[in-house]
């Protein structure tokens, strides 16, 4: 008998962590887009990229939960933000980076540089400071 997880019990472990997740995150993040001008002059003046303008990229809203931030996470967050911070729950492997944003429970959170995650989560936990309107 094997040590290890089938992927069909990942996925069920996975699903079932997902249950208690009651709030809806919506996560954007910020791209460069061509602004069909060429290169000649910015059109977007705080652009390193002339002939780019910054867009907010938007998906579809996923299930998430905030949590309070554990002493090795708040460690973490101390290090990028002064700002308050905690921990966003998502399903596993949801598409979700340092410098998004993220709406979940009416605050405007961003996602700070954190360790990457296993590949065998079961829910994707980052951590994200508040971000003043």
């Amino acid at each position: 008998m094997s040590d290890m997880l089938t992927d069909e019990q990942l996925a069920g472990m996975r699903a079932f962590a997902a249950l208690p997740l009651p709030d809806e995150a919506f996560i954007w993040r910020e791209d460069m887009v061509a602004d069909d001008m060429g290169s000649k002059r910015p059109s977007d003046p705080q652009s390193e990229m002339p002939g780019y303008v910054r867009v907010n990229a938007a998906d579809q809203p996923v299930r998430a939960r905030l949590d309070p931030l554990g002493a090795r996470e708040a460690a973490i967050a101390a290090r990028y933000s002064t700002a308050r911070s905690w921990a966003i729950v998502l399903p596993a492997l949801t598409d979700i980076q340092p410098s998004d944003r993220a709406v979940v429970a009416g605050r405007l959170l961003e996602v700070l540089p954190a360790d990457t995650p296993p590949s065998w989560e079961i829910v994707r936990r980052v951590i994200a400071s508040e971000v003043a309107p």
